[in-house]
């Protein structure tokens, strides 16, 4: 039997449309277990989530300016609320208001304490929203401007470097022969590829096929999206087997060339 312990995260930000950047203001952090083999299974130990909320991104007077200016400070903050009531709902009783730098520090010691895996979907734009959000508030630096090009080295904690680094989105499209065949097919029934196009590997459009529910919608919120990703990536075991195995991985995904056409 295989066993991975690794740590499902989402990255919850504001995009600031002046500059193009997106500045994260939470991180949702929650440790999983892989089991394959003829015992198999797949557990998320939500008890044990982590939620940050980043305090020196909340309490900038530009990003405040920013969400007043463009009505969003209610929009941002009912996103708390929700993060808060999901919480509740699957028994994560840690949340935490840090600075930036420890915040990052804290995320680096949780993973590498629940094995040493960080599975988001898209990790790159999160690996760069990283970036952007150290770039915009200051301080002491922790993170590097190239992080998300020097995956690897893009940071001063020297935790980062033992941490295998995997996008879902790469994942799910270049290790699941079986579940791609599935999605293709759902999407068919459902009205046709076009109806998805290059979208077809948002975390929406899957959970929605997961799900068997078309009006599903992503709350864009940090805890249940994370909750939602790890709902696919269960998806994606059943069906194709251990599709980690011990090194991190971006390549770039496949399924929006294969749907071009």
């Amino acid at each position: 039997m295989g066993k991975t312990n690794a740590v499902v995260a989402d990255f919850e930000s504001i995009h600031m449309k002046q500059s193009d950047k997106s500045i994260i203001h939470t991180i949702s952090l929650i440790p999983i277990t892989m089991n394959t083999g003829k015992m198999c299974q797949y557990t998320i130990h939500s008890e044990k989530g982590l939620i940050i909320k980043i305090s020196d991104v909340l309490n900038n007077k530009f990003v405040k300016e920013y969400l007043e200016l463009t009505h969003d400070t209610e929009h941002v903050n009912n996103k708390h609320v929700l993060d808060r009531r999901t919480c509740d709902e699957h028994g994560i009783k840690v949340i935490r208001h840090m600075r930036f730098h420890d915040a990052v520090k804290a995320m680096n010691k949780f993973i590498t304490h629940h094995g040493g895996f960080l599975l988001s979907h898209n990790l790159i734009g999160d690996l760069q929203a990283l970036s952007d959000t150290q770039n915009h508030i200051g301080g002491r630096r922790i993170i590097k401007k190239n992080l998300a090009t020097f995956c690897k080295t893009g940071m001063y904690d020297p935790l980062w470097k033992d941490i295998n680094l995997v996008c879902t989105i790469s994942i799910f499209c270049n290790r699941c022969p079986k579940m791609y065949d599935e999605y293709k097919k759902w999407l068919m029934n459902k009205g046709g590829i076009d109806l998805y196009g290059s979208r077809m590997n948002k975390l929406e459009n899957l959970i929605q096929f997961v799900k068997n529910d078309i009006t599903y919608h992503q709350t864009h919120t940090a805890v249940q999206d994370t909750i939602d990703l790890f709902t696919v990536l269960k998806y994606a075991y059943r069906r194709d087997g251990p599709i980690l195995d011990k090194c991190g991985y971006t390549d770039a995904p496949k399924w929006q060339w294969v749907f071009a056409n």
